[in-house]
């Protein structure tokens, strides 16, 4: 094990969980014993067991008196998201699956430089922010940030914006005419403080989203910062080539 910035037992989960990921350990089978995994690494037998722990807690694997540690049979479809044409067809992706949203706050917050930049406001004044979650179940799908002006945000109360899409909240509640998107894709992952919103281990690979809202002006209205779990979602293109 070489990272020394990252625990060993936290290396060893995340290989582990990407070789479940790739099919390498497939579900149902059991994997490795601890000595076959201490020799592997070279790692001591404790640090397997904090690795393996880990795995336990997280659901992806599971231990059982007499029947060893095998791969959890996984309950959760990937939501497939459509990037091809309107903002409709992308919301179709994810209809077939019941998300519920839950927002975790909302408040007015200095202006972050890099935010005041993107929607072109004063970044020595506040800024209104939203944070919320959707979840599958009890597992969290996806982590929402949004960002707007304060005047457009104070439109926008907990019980609507649980139930409306974040446009249909700018068109609807805040009145704005919206004309384009403008999405930025991004790899990543987990820092602690993302990781434990995910419910996922430090390091995990993140699929990042970013959003900008505009107006029929072409004047930015608003922003979104999505952290997707990259185990979870899928974002698949559909792109036109020339003849």
């Amino acid at each position: 094990m070489q990272d020394s910035f990252v625990p060993y037992y936290v290396q060893v989960a995340e290989t582990i969980k990407n070789r479940i990921l790739s099919g390498y350990y497939r579900e149902g089978e059991p994997i490795p014993s601890y000595r076959k995994l201490e020799k592997e690494f070279k790692i001591s037998n404790a640090t397997v067991r904090k690795a393996i722990d880990l795995l336990v807690q997280e659901g992806w694997i599971s231990k059982r008196r007499g029947l060893g540690t095998n791969v959890k049979t996984t309950r959760i479809d990937k939501i497939v998201w459509e990037l091809s044409g309107n903002l409709q067809r992308l919301r179709d992706s994810s209809r077939h699956i019941e998300l519920k949203t839950e927002v975790l706050q909302i408040e007015n917050i200095p202006c972050p430089e890099v935010i005041g930049k993107i929607l072109a406001l004063d970044t020595s004044g506040e800024i209104w922010r939203m944070r919320k979650i959707r979840k599958l179940g009890d597992t969290v799908m996806s982590y929402y940030i949004s960002y707007t002006d304060l005047n457009t945000g104070q439109k926008i109360d907990k019980e609507s914006a649980e139930k409306m899409k974040f446009a249909d909240l700018l068109r609807e509640k805040c009145g704005i005419k919206l004309a384009k998107l403008e999405q930025k894709l991004e790899a990543s992952t987990a820092e602690l403080d993302l990781a434990k919103i995910l419910k996922v281990s430090f390091g995990f690979p993140i699929l990042y989203v970013e959003n900008v809202y505009y107006a029929d002006n072409e004047r930015p209205v608003a922003l979104t910062q999505i952290y997707y779990p990259g185990d979870r979602n899928v974002y698949r293109a559909t792109i036109a080539l020339w003849r």
